[in-house]
């Protein structure tokens, strides 16, 4: 399963050729947090967040649906793990959302 990419490479080079130190203590601070925070979200998203997924049991599954063989409890199963990593991923992406407009307003409001 490939994981999108959340951007952060303007904070990367920014950190890789010390752009950062003409910018405000404060500021900074709510960068950082902003940066740290999709940082560890896509970690979650690139490691853990399909852990509740069986792949072969999905692939068996939906092998015994093509071939007409499709037990509805196996279906239930799968469609039960994909329905929790969906609403952990969900779950994540607005958590994520939510700082991170939070931390714009913050910024947005100090001193240039």
């Amino acid at each position: 399963m490939v994981t999108p990419s959340l951007q952060h490479e303007a904070w990367d080079v920014t950190v890789a050729n010390q752009s950062l130190t003409c910018v405000p203590t404060e500021r900074l601070k709510h960068y950082a947090t902003q940066y740290a925070t999709m940082r560890d979200a896509q970690v979650v998203l690139s490691n853990r967040g399909t852990s509740f997924l069986d792949y072969t049991r999905i692939a068996d599954t939906f092998s015994s649906f093509e071939l007409g063989e499709l037990n509805s409890r196996d279906f239930h199963r799968v469609l039960t793990q994909m329905n929790s990593t969906y609403d952990a991923t969900n779950s994540l992406l607005k958590g994520l959302e939510k700082l991170m407009v939070e931390e714009q307003q913050k910024t947005s409001k100090l001193p240039h």
